[in-house]
């Protein structure tokens, strides 16, 4: 087996397509655990089961009512004032 020089990358998680690489969920749910996306310390339970929902399906549609029930300082001083969530 070749050695996974960029290994976080998550290029394990890929698979082989026609003519290239192809998007796993396994692949799309590294990216969710990088610290950058994890809920902040202060994240309530809301922002918790999105993201929980995000890393058991990363391919899931998440509406508008889930997101909108987040709340956490951090949250809502990152959404500039008017912007839709759909």
């Amino acid at each position: 087996m070749a050695q996974d020089f960029w290994a976080s990358s998550g290029y394990r998680h890929l698979d082989a397509g026609h003519g290239g690489l192809v998007a796993t969920n396994a692949w799309l749910a590294t990216f969710l655990q990088r610290p950058e996306l994890l809920p902040p310390e202060d994240a309530g339970p809301n922002e918790r089961a999105v993201h929980a929902l995000a890393c058991a399906n990363p391919r899931a549609t998440i509406t508008a009512g889930p997101v909108r029930n987040v709340s956490s300082p951090s949250s809502t001083s990152t959404v500039p004032p008017g912007t839709s969530t759909r």
